[in-house]
């Protein structure tokens, strides 16, 4: 079986493993990973040119992985439920992010991401949904095109200044 869902609104397929992508690599526009013996073998991203959608979601994994900051049309990353503990500059590469999913990332040291984050300058979608935040940086102002801020089920009792206005 080569395709296991088909999105809604495009016609576009998401790939849930590298070993159906692979067979297929220009028709790869949404890719789901799921299975820890994929992530082994994400060095095989690069064969996949139009790539928009990675999720990474799940995977427990303590570093993103250095092959995901050459994919010049990511659009949409979702990182979700990982262990990571910062942000690599190199996320500044993907000059494409408009979307990016931390959600359940409970050990992300959140200064230090929001020092990354608020320098993507495409993101208009930021999920931090479920990380125990208990304060905002105010850094987060430095997202100007930033559209959906999701910071649902976390402990911040304020708002920083830099958002009130």
């Amino acid at each position: 079986m080569l395709v296991h869902a088909q999105t809604k609104d495009t016609n576009q397929f998401v790939f849930t493993s590298i070993d159906e992508a692979v067979l297929e690599p220009l028709s790869v526009y949404r890719l789901a990973i799921s299975d820890l013996s994929d992530i082994a073998r994400l060095t095989e991203v690069s064969k996949f040119p139009n790539l928009e959608y990675l999720s990474l979601a799940g995977m427990n994994q303590v570093a993103i992985p250095p092959q995901l900051f050459g994919l010049k049309r990511l659009k949409i990353l979702d990182l979700s439920g990982n262990k990571f503990t910062s942000l690599p500059q190199e996320l500044l590469n993907l000059e494409s992010l408009e979307e990016l999913y931390l959600n359940r990332d409970l050990d992300l040291d959140m200064d230090q991401a929001f020092s990354v984050l608020s320098k993507l300058n495409n993101l208009k979608v930021l999920s931090l949904k479920n990380d125990s935040l208990l304060r905002i940086p105010e850094s987060i102002s430095g997202l100007k095109k930033l559209e959906i801020l999701d910071l649902g089920g976390n402990r911040f009792s304020e708002l920083p200044e830099s958002m009130v206005k």
